[in-house]
């Protein structure tokens, strides 16, 4: 329940203590969870059919743990990961958190530059890769002089260490405890998380042992489920699924190399009757608009989570008629701090709330001088939670624009607090522009195109005049068997129901495909530079 504070026009979720003393690690909370139903399965890998308990994830876990010694690994050497959800990714990532090294994923379809840039500010001493861009990895870390040892996933490759040699026994597991730490679990780097990098290169968000502690009864799931989430771990919601896993004792995790498309949704849920599934707000599109989502099975799946991305009122709309039996659960949040997670069940006032805050979580609006706004007033959200924002890694500077004097995170997001003090998400503060002086949100304008009839995927970006210092365009992908669909159609359209301020001034380009980011998101800026270029 979040409450407000307005005399400080401060949100705050419910206080909660933290529940574990600081010397304290997420690794002992790994094992002491697989040790209990030892014989249920953890795990269901989609490609072989493999099963996996809890006790053997948890003796996989130690061999794991082990072999880094022998490896010569420290508890603080960095181990990069650029892989996709194969089998014994989960395993690996306990082995590596329990044993102290902090992770670093990458997504395998990163090029060159993404891959240096972070491996450059991150320096891993242990990397594991798909074997099929090994070649890429071993190149790039060759040209940042980097000699890291490099394990292939997935596939063997000659004279290349397979990942099988550190899932080996090393004959002193039975009497294994945990490590602990000369760091706090406060201050223990826990992983790396690079951010969207939606507007530039991404940045390697610190996330410490306690972040991940502190957030981990968030997710319980009181009855059986068998869950399905197609992010890989470079997504935040990938990750944070991946090792939350362990800590619900009643979950199956469904395994799978794919990547999401409709027809593979509809696989997965029918062959391994999934309850849980975690979806972004652009994979929800995708699916309603597929006509597999009117054959699709769906009566198992109790719950939908999404994040990522604002989900429109249409598009809930779409679900619920699609999906009646299934509960939508929207969470909030950046890369760097989990902020809301609207409840299924309960009611708010606004459509497009994300929920209640997380427990210790602190949120205030401000204005573009920093004053402090109130109910129903918009502007940036910055947040702050029980254990702030650690940091960009090895990038002091960044770290320290990302805050305000009282130490509140700057999202960059643009919301608001309803009544009810529920957040709602408006858009992102570097997507608003202004038109002849007036204040434009694209995304109001996204949501009235995508209610055309024939629309696919849409983007809407402003472009500099200078007379009217930014015209509306929108980029527009059609769906199949729409070729009558024109500019000037989506133009009238708009025109027809949004004020004059918010008219597509700019017009309508139509492109087979909206370019995104590893993580799903729209690459705006990429858009922005592509039309402008178009104009002049």
């Amino acid at each position: 329940m979040t409450s407000y504070d307005e005399v400080n026009k401060i949100w705050k979720g419910r206080p909660a203590d933290y529940p574990r003393p600081l010397n304290n690690y997420f690794g002992e909370e790994l094992l002491e969870a697989l040790s209990e139903a030892p014989d249920s399965i953890f795990e269901i890998c989609h490609e072989d059919n493999y099963h996996m308990t809890r006790r053997e994830a948890r003796e996989l876990t130690i061999n794991v743990s082990r072999n880094l010694v022998r490896l010569q690994i420290k508890p603080n050497d960095v181990v990069g990961f650029v892989c996709r959800n194969s089998k014994y990714l989960p395993v690996l990532l306990y082995g590596c958190i329990v044993y102290g090294a902090p992770i670093n994923p990458l997504d395998n379809s990163f090029d060159c530059e993404y891959v240096k840039h972070i491996f450059g500010q991150t320096k891993p001493k242990l990397v594991f890769c798909d074997a099929d861009v090994y070649e890429s990895i071993k190149a790039n870390l060759d040209e940042l002089h980097n000699d890291a040892q490099i394990f292939t996933l997935i596939d063997e490759r000659d004279g290349v260490p397979f990942v099988s040699e550190l899932l080996r026994p090393t004959g002193d597991e039975s009497a294994f405890v945990a490590p602990k730490f000369e760091q706090p679990a406060d201050k223990k780097p826990l992983a790396i998380i690079c951010t969207s990098g939606s507007t530039g290169l991404p940045k390697g968000s610190t996330k410490t042992h306690a972040n991940f502690l502190n957030f981990s009864k968030a997710t319980t799931l009181p009855t059986p489920h068998k869950t399905l989430n197609f992010s890989p771990i470079y997504w935040t919601t990938g990750f944070i699924s991946t090792i939350f896993a362990p800590l619900r004792l009643t979950e199956c995790k469904i395994q799978t190399i794919q990547l999401f498309s409709p027809e593979r949704l509809k696989e997965l849920v029918e062959k391994h009757q999934v309850s849980f599934v975690s979806l972004s707000s652009h994979q929800l599109h995708i699916l309603v608009e597929s006509p597999l989502s009117d054959v699709i099975d769906f009566s198992s799946v109790k719950m939908l989570l999404s994040g990522g991305g604002p989900i429109s009122s249409q598009l809930r709309e779409k679900l619920r008629k699609k999906f009646p039996n299934t509960s939508l659960i929207t969470a909030y949040a950046t890369t760097e701090i989990s902020v809301s997670l609207l409840a299924p069940g309960k009611v708010y006032k606004h459509t497009m709330s994300t929920g209640d805050l997380q427990a210790n979580v602190q949120v205030k609006i401000i204005d573009d001088d920093g004053n402090k706004l109130g109910v129903g007033e918009q502007g940036e959200v910055l947040v702050k939670a029980l254990f702030p924002f650690s940091g960009y890694y090895n990038q002091p500077i960044e770290t320290q624009n990302a805050l305000d004097s009282e130490g509140f995170f700057k999202t960059g997001d643009i919301g608001f607090f309803c009544e009810d003090n529920s957040l709602v998400i408006v858009e992102r503060k570097k997507e608003i522009y202004c038109y002849n002086s007036y204040q434009v949100n694209p995304s109001e304008i996204e949501d009235v195109i995508l209610s055309v009839e024939g629309v696919a995927e849409v983007a809407v970006v402003g472009i500099i005049d200078p007379c009217l210092e930014h015209l509306s365009t929108a980029a527009v992908v059609k769906k199949s068997g729409f070729d009558e669909l024109t500019e000037q159609m989506i133009v009238d359209f708009v025109a027809s129901r949004l004020p004059f301020y918010k008219h597509l001034y700019g017009g309508v380009v139509f492109m087979d495909s909206l370019p995104k980011t590893a993580s799903g998101k729209v690459m705006k800026k990429w858009i922005r530079e592509k039309l402008t270029k178009k104009e002049t």
